[in-house]
């Protein structure tokens, strides 16, 4: 079945109601003209009718004062009736005898006379008592009505299939148009909306293409200095386990195996598939293990380690696993920043506050540019310095953030270039009692 149209909705329940409007009007005109103009008519011929009874006498004839009478009045019957209900006299004799009393399309009016009574009626009047000119008045304020709705209904239905248009091109994908917003509040609110949408599918649509792309390129690299060193072993096959290649094959593999690792990590806490193990845990016990577990790493690369505990403990619902896994992130990417400075250091930290405790994670490497710190969480980012040296893929700070948000949480960089990097994973509270170790 065939829908209306919304120009036909509008337009029709818009005439409908001033339809409606109409009827009423027209109900109180005819209130109006029923109680105020009948009723002066049915005055003034009582008054009429009263003043030609004083002109009677007894030696009035009835015919006489009948016959005048029809010769100037054609549209108002007069008649004289006996004291018995006969009629004696009627200047329209040829009409049934009148209704006693006033009705629906009769006025009446009597008046005693020597003898008799004096009946005067006129016939004739309209089911609804308007004059003329108020129904060509009527029949004008809806013609007008409907010239007004028009345009509206027009208009509405216009801005309406434009928004429509706007969303089928969003559905076939042209993202990143906007619509200029009408004045209607209700639809410029729901314009707006439709624009900040195409906005952000554009965006999302940009981010995975670039997503894209950059795996695409991290994935080149390494593939292709495994087609290197496999040409390589190709031309020598007998030397294959005496050439120096088997540890750059094992290491381009194992970044392989990372990067793919990554990527499977991040596509599942996108999805919220990677859910949550949470567990009530002592903050400090499980830094404190977080720290011990994290020292041979870093000093195996020849980083100077320190670390500190807050003396405040608080209990702390978390997902050991997926938080170590955040901070190991980060320590990672603190350890490669401090290759190759003098005198690295790499600095642990557990601080409790009131609303939310924090692992810091201090080095004095290379630090950030400032116009690189907003990137820094962007997927596949890296900074020109780390581009210049093989490291990740660029995922680690975007894993640990999604971690620290699962669990209500945030990380916050502060970085100097050349001067180090202050890397702060901070979890909400979800209490406010503090516990001093003994």
């Amino acid at each position: 079945m065939r829908r209306p149209s919304l120009f036909h909705l509008l337009y029709w329940r818009a005439a409908a109601l001033t339809l409606c409007g109409l009827v009423v009007a027209f109900s109180l005109a005819y209130y109006v003209h029923d109680r105020l103009l009948y009723q002066t008519w049915q005055d003034d011929m009582q008054q009429e009718t009263d003043w030609i009874s004083t002109l009677w006498t007894e030696n009035t004839k009835p015919r006489d004062m009948i016959d005048n009478w029809r010769t100037s009045h054609d549209s108002v019957r007069l008649l004289v009736r006996d004291a018995k209900g006969r009629i004696l006299a009627d200047s329209q004799p040829e009409r049934r005898p009148p209704v006693e009393g006033s009705g629906l399309g009769t006025l009446i009016a009597t008046a005693p006379i020597p003898g008799g009574e004096l009946v005067m009626s006129r016939t004739g009047r309209p089911w609804f008592p308007l004059h003329p000119d108020i129904l060509l008045v009527l029949a004008g304020l809806a013609i007008l009505a409907a010239l007004v709705i028009l345009p509206f209904a027009r208009g509405m239905k216009a801005k309406l299939d434009r928004m429509g248009d706007f969303a089928a091109r969003l559905a076939d994908g042209r993202l990143g148009t906007t619509l200029n917003p009408p004045e209607e509040r209700e639809l410029a609110e729901l314009t707006l909306a439709l624009n900040d949408m195409s906005l952000r599918l554009e965006e999302g649509e940009l981010r995975r293409r670039r997503l894209v792309t950059d795996a695409a390129h991290e994935l080149r690299a390494p593939m292709n200095r495994l087609l290197i060193l496999a040409d390589a072993a190709t031309k020598k096959p007998g030397d294959l386990f005496n050439c120096g290649h088997l540890p750059d094959i094992e290491t381009e593999v194992r970044l392989l195996q990372r990067l793919a690792g990554d990527m499977m990590e991040m596509a599942e806490l996108d999805e919220g598939q990677a859910a949550l193990k949470l567990q009530t845990v002592s903050a400090r016990d499980w830094a404190a293990e977080l720290f011990q577990r994290s020292r041979p790493h870093i000093e195996a690369a020849g980083i100077a380690f320190s670390s500190s505990l807050s003396e405040i403990d608080v209990e702390a619902r978390i997902d050991p696993q997926r938080l170590t896994q955040a901070v190991g992130n980060v320590i990672d990417n603190a350890v490669a920043a401090v290759q190759g400075c003098r005198s690295p250091r790499i600095a642990l930290t557990l601080e409790v506050g009131l609303a939310e405790w924090s692992i810091i994670v201090t080095d004095n490497g290379r630090g950030v540019a400032e116009g690189d710190l907003p990137h820094l969480f962007e997927r596949f980012f890296r900074t020109d310095r780390q581009r210049a040296r093989r490291g990740g893929a660029g995922l680690g700070l975007s894993i640990a953030r999604a971690i620290a948000e699962a669990h209500q949480g945030r990380i916050a960089i502060e970085s100097l270039l050349d001067q180090g990097t202050n890397v702060r994973v901070a979890i909400r509270r979800d209490d406010h009692q503090t516990n001093t170790p003994n």
